[in-house]
């Protein structure tokens, strides 16, 4: 992630928390310090070190100062990319909204830092650290060892596993593939306030008789959506110009690598990506292409320790940096990116109480929670799935460089449309 970080294409994500009550901004700085000390990697910089390669080292001093903003501000990282320099920066960056008896934490993490589950885990750390400060009695903390962070890649993956030496060069796991259609007319940059998300909910019993559907028809949700996905994608760029004849398209699906029996790291990137890709003829099947999403996801569950990636990650030779050139060209590598993080409170490693079922830290209630994956160049949309009181929130973002806000929000539509009508002519 480090080294296929650039400009126009930065590998950060974003998570954001939305509460009711106003927040102590004193208190929750102190906090957020504390929870700091639990992660080194979120308050460590790139430098050379080692035989002269690209190390993870303590800086001198770094900023953790969160932002708080007023009424009229908004979030701002300098560059198109919303890029963190991990050379001269920590790759992590917050902002805080309150008023009106409600707050926001805006989180800005690089993925090299760590992924999804390390940065939930991280803000469950800083709220209860601010519950305790605010005088609520809790559970202690589950300890984290930091030597732990050495030895990640022995605990989730090894060279013998995967069956080749590390040195065998292998081709990127991705082959080109078709982009999402740009809406004729809408191309160029479009000003955005960060985190430009779009969203769609699907309430508490929307999202029952999605469950239901899906277990109808032998499916989990996850499978569902992912073949909704694909025909969304299809029917979006038939109806935008592009034909049969522009490739196959591909799903990026983010695949978690720890396992239960493993230590507790502390934030971290510990996730793989599975590649699913199809043909326009194997889209329209709609009954085969059920199938092979149910087959193939299992099978990705069970073989990603084994997966492209791991391998091309593993048999890179060299530097890492010009073998992530390969993929800086202009072509797309990915079509969409596809995480479903399930309850995101769900891998704090603090127990927080609940009052109806919500998450509670002192005199705020966890209300809502947003966020997305990184976008790579060309990879012009990233899906982010929640599920938080029984209600299933649909994130995405997409590049302002092909999609303005009236085509995001048309493109999202769209997909939602091809979930709730899954009937054979939705194409």
């Amino acid at each position: 992630m480090y080294a296929d970080d650039q400009p126009r294409a930065a590998m950060t994500f974003v998570v954001e928390f939305d509460f009711s009550g106003e927040v102590e901004k004193e208190r929750l700085q102190t906090a957020y310090d504390k929870a700091l000390q639990r992660h080194p990697l979120l308050r460590s910089i790139i430098r050379k070190a080692k035989a002269n390669r690209d190390c993870w080292v303590a800086p001198d001093e770094y900023d953790s100062q969160i932002g708080w903003l007023g009424d009229e501000d908004f979030v701002h990282i300098a560059g198109a990319g919303f890029e963190l320099d991990l050379t001269q920066q920590v790759g992590i960056k917050t902002w805080g909204r309150v008023g009106n008896g409600e707050s926001r934490l805006t989180f800005v993490f690089h993925h090299a830092c760590c992924d999804g589950i390390g940065a939930y885990q991280f803000v469950g750390d800083c709220l209860w650290y601010y519950a305790e400060l605010m005088g609520v009695a809790l559970e202690p903390l589950i300890e984290l060892d930091e030597t732990d962070l050495k030895a990640r890649m022995r605990v989730t993956t090894t060279p013998e596993l995967l069956g080749f030496h590390q040195r065998e060069q292998i081709d990127p796991p991705q082959k080109p593939s078709c982009p999402v259609a740009q809406v004729d007319g809408e191309a160029g940059k479009t000003d955005r306030s960060y985190p430009n998300f779009f969203t769609y909910t699907y309430e508490k019993d929307a999202y029952r008789d999605l469950r239901l559907r899906a277990q109808g028809m032998g499916q989990t949700v996850n499978d569902l959506l992912l073949e909704s996905m694909f025909i969304a994608i299809l029917r979006w760029n038939r109806k935008h110009g592009i034909e049969a004849a522009d490739g196959a398209v591909t799903i990026n699906m983010p695949l978690d690598l720890r396992e239960p029996g493993q230590p507790n790291f502390s934030a971290v990137n510990l996730v793989t990506s599975g590649f699913l890709q199809r043909s326009v003829e194997e889209i329209e099947n709609r009954k085969a292409l059920e199938q092979s999403i149910r087959e193939e996801c299992t099978l990705l569950k069970h073989t990603r320790f084994e997966s492209e990636l791991m391998k091309f990650l593993f048999g890179i030779s060299g530097d890492v940096h010009e073998a992530a050139q390969g993929f800086r060209g202009e072509d797309c590598m990915s079509t969409v990116v596809f995480s479903n993080t399930g309850d995101p409170t769900k891998r704090f490693l603090a127990k927080l109480p609940r009052r109806g079922g919500k998450i509670c830290a002192a005199n705020l209630v966890l209300e809502d929670i947003n966020g997305v994956s990184p976008l790579r160049y060309q990879t012009r949309a990233s899906f982010s799935l929640f599920t938080y009181q029984r209600r299933l929130r649909i994130c995405m973002r997409t590049d302002a460089e092909f999609l303005s806000d009236a085509a995001s929000q048309a493109f999202l539509d769209n997909f939602v449309e091809c979930i709730d009508n899954p009937s054979p002519d939705a194409l």
